[in-house]
């Protein structure tokens, strides 16, 4: 047979339980809240870095659309150009702060002299400042 407990419930008990499980989930949300562990010294660390990348990105997609137009104006038949694929590069010298350069690499299709469709590949190089240092 089973037996029923008839006995009062202890609400200060249930209270305190309810109040550490509580606590407990607070305390859980807060750890995983990774908002939670940026100083303002970090946050403006992070606006600083995303404003360098920023300007990273503007940098190489500038240099990029120079080779594009460069490397499109000078075929001898710029409406045959078509681009297969480029990438874009930051080139950063740990040693030498001067030789930082951007290079760009294009991969197209146009026709030759001959008008038979070839692949080729070409690379340009630019300072820092945008000026092309050289192509090949």
């Amino acid at each position: 047979m089973i037996k029923i407990d008839n006995s009062p419930i202890n609400w200060w008990k249930v209270f305190g339980g309810f109040m550490v499980v509580s606590i407990i989930v607070s305390l859980i949300q807060n750890c995983n809240n990774p908002n939670n562990n940026i100083t303002a010294v970090s946050k403006s660390q992070i606006e600083i870095e995303n404003e360098y990348n920023s300007k990273k990105e503007d940098s190489l997609y500038k240099a990029y659309k120079i080779s594009y137009r460069l490397l499109k104006n000078n075929l001898k038949d710029s409406d045959s150009f078509d681009e297969i694929e480029h990438k874009r590069y930051f080139i950063a010298k740990k040693k030498k702060k001067e030789n930082t350069h951007i290079q760009i690499y294009i991969k197209y299709r146009a026709k030759n002299s001959f008008g038979g469709y070839v692949v080729e590949e070409k690379y340009f190089n630019f300072d820092k400042n945008l000026n092309l240092i050289n192509a090949f």
